[in-house]
């Protein structure tokens, strides 16, 4: 029975992973659309693409599967998760997840 708890928690947390990361491609994808549909001006944050009217991409904001706000990077154009943790960098399921790094698995 110990060895069943871990198991059950390491798959919860890559399950969360997986979430996560389709999470930022989706939100990055609609930065994207919402770029095409303002004449290449990207979102000043990433609410503005649910405050958009006939335009809005989404009806509400999305929190990562650890229940925080994504991070949008209107430079960089890069939106990220967190992590577990909730905090910049980490390691393994406190991995920050991000649209602009290569996921290398956990």
């Amino acid at each position: 029975m110990a060895t069943v708890i871990p198991s059950y928690l390491a798959l919860t947390n890559r399950a969360k992973v997986t979430a996560a990361r389709e999470s930022v491609a989706m939100l990055s994808a609609l930065t994207e659309v919402y770029a095409l549909s303002h004449g290449g001006t990207y979102p000043a944050n990433l609410l503005a693409l649910t405050l958009d009217g006939d335009k809005a991409t989404l009806k509400t904001l999305p929190l990562d599967p650890w229940g925080k706000a994504y991070v949008y990077n209107r430079i960089t154009r890069s939106v990220t998760s967190l992590g577990r943790d909730g905090v910049v960098g980490g390691s393994g399921f406190d991995t920050d997840i991000s649209s602009d790094t290569a996921y290398t698995g956990i």
